[in-house]
C-alpha cells in the first residue's frame, strides 16, 4: 500500500499477487507433502527407521525453519520478512483444515477414495492423481495422436516395514509441437466428449486439428457461457428447476402454470425477475461513479473467483453434476454490488 497510488504500480502489485497464488497452488498445497513424503521413504527405507519417522523429523525441522524465520525478521529489524512469515503461517493454519482427510481416512470408512491416511496417499489425494491430469495454457487438441510415452514420478506404498514402488509406473503420453496449442479448451479424446464438442461447435471435424477460433468458441460458448453465466443467472435472474443442464428464467419466460408440474412445482423454480441483477449493476455503476478504485477492487474479486478459474479448470463437457458452488466467490463479490444498488 502506498499513500500514491499509480497505475504502474496497481500492475506490478496484480502481477505479484499471481505470482503469490501460484506459488501457493504449486509450492505449498502439494509441495510441503510432497516434501514430507520424501523425508518418509527416505528414513524408513534408507536409515532403518520406523513408519512416519520421517513424517516427524520433517515436522520438526519445518517448525525450527519457520522459528528462524521469525528470529531473523526480529534480528534484522525487517518489518517485510516478519509480514511475510506471518502471512506463511497464517495460509498455513488455513490449509491444516486438510489434515481432516487423514484423520478420517484412519477410521477407514465406506467411502475412502486412495486411502489417504499416510502421507504419501495423501500426496496423491491431493493431487487429483486419480483424475489425470488437463492442459492449461499449451496443450494437444482432441485428436492428437502420441508420439512417444514418458515414465511417470515413482509411487510408493506400505510393504512389510518399508515403502515399496508400486510398478509399473504410470506412462504419460507425449506430444509433437505440431499437435499443441495454445489454451488448448477441445482437449479430451473420449468419445462421448468429441460428441458434445461438436454439437458446440458444429463446424468442427474430427480428423483436422481446432482452429483457434473453434477454440475460442467452446472457451466462451460453454466453458463461460454454460458453466459460468448460466450458474451466475441462476442467482440474479432465475431458475428453470433443479434439473442437471437447467438454463435460467427470465422475466419474459412461461409462467409456472404452463409448465410441467415437475418443473412448474418445484422449490428449484425460481424466477427472481431480474431483480438481484438489476440491482447489483445499479451498485456496480455507483461504485464505479463514486469510488473508482473500489469498484476495481471488487471487480478482481468477481474476476478471479469467476471466469479466471473456468480458464484454470478447463472443463471438458458432460461435467457428472452442476459445478455452480465452484464459484461461491464470485457470488460473494456481486452480493457487495447488490447492497451497493
Amino acid at each position: 500500500r502506498t499513500a500514491n497510488p499509480t497505475t504502474l504500480g496497481g500492475i506490478i502489485t496484480l502481477v505479484v499477487s499471481l505470482v503469490i497464488v501460484g506459488s501457493v497452488l504449486v509450492g505449498i498445497i502439494p509441495g510441503l507433502p510432497t516434501l514430507a513424503g520424501g523425508f518418509e521413504v527416505f528414513f524408513i527405507n534408507s536409515v532403518g527407521l520406523p513408519f512416519n519417522s520421517g513424517l516427524i523429523i520433517f515436522l520438526v525441522l519445518f517448525v525450527a525453519a519457520i522459528y528462524a524465520g521469525f528470529k531473523l525478521s526480529y534480528r534484522l529489524r525487517s518489518q517485510l520478512l516478519n509480514t511475510g512469515m506471518l502471512c506463511f503461517v497464517f495460509i498455513l493454519i488455513g490449509y491444516s483444515s486438510y489434515l481432516i482427510v487423514p484423520i478420517r481416512s484412519s477410521f477407514h470408512p465406506t467411502i475412502n477414495e486412495n486411502d489417504p491416511e499416510d502421507v504419501l496417499s495423501f500426496v496423491s489425494y491431493l493431487k487429483r492423481e486419480q483424475y489425470g491430469s488437463r492442459p492449461l495454457l499449451y496443450g494437444p487438441q482432441f485428436n492428437a495422436q502420441p508420439d512417444h510415452y514418458e515414465e511417470g514420478a515413482p509411487r510408493y506404498a506400505r510393504k512389510g516395514d518399508k515403502y515399496e514402488e508400486v510398478l509399473p509406473r504410470a506412462q504419460e503420453p507425449g506430444y509433437a509441437d505440431a499437435d499443441k496449442m495454445l489454451l488448448p479448451r477441445i482437449y479430451s479424446y473420449e468419445p462421448a466428449h468429441i460428441q458434445e464438442y461438436k454439437k458446440w461447435i458444429p463446424d468442427l471435424v474430427e480428423g483436422q486439428k481446432p482452429t483457434m477460433g473453434q477454440n475460442l468458441g467452446f472457451l466462451f460458448k460453454y466453458q463461460m457461457g454454460h458453466m459460468f453465466w448460466r450458474y451466475f443467472g441462476w442467482n440474479y435472474i432465475g431458475r428453470d428447476s433443479d434439473i442437471q443442464q437447467a438454463g435460467v428464467v427470465t422475466p419474459f419466460s412461461a409462467g409456472a402454470n404452463s409448465l410441467p408440474p415437475r418443473i412448474g412445482q418445484s422449490f428449484a423454480h425460481n424466477n427472481f425477475f431480474a431483480i438481484p441483477l438489476i440491482l447489483g449493476l445499479i451498485g456496480l455503476f455507483f461504485q464505479v461513479y463514486r469510488r473508482g478504485h473500489d469498484a476495481l477492487i471488487v471487480g478482481l474479486l468477481f474476476l478471479f473467483t469467476g471466469l479466471a478459474i473456468i480458464v484454470y479448470l478447463n472443463q471438458p463437457p458432460l461435467e457428472p453434476r452442476e459445478r455452480d458452488y465452484t464459484f461461491t466467490g464470485a457470488t460473494f463479490a456481486f452480493a457487495i454490488w447488490i447492497g451497493l444498488g
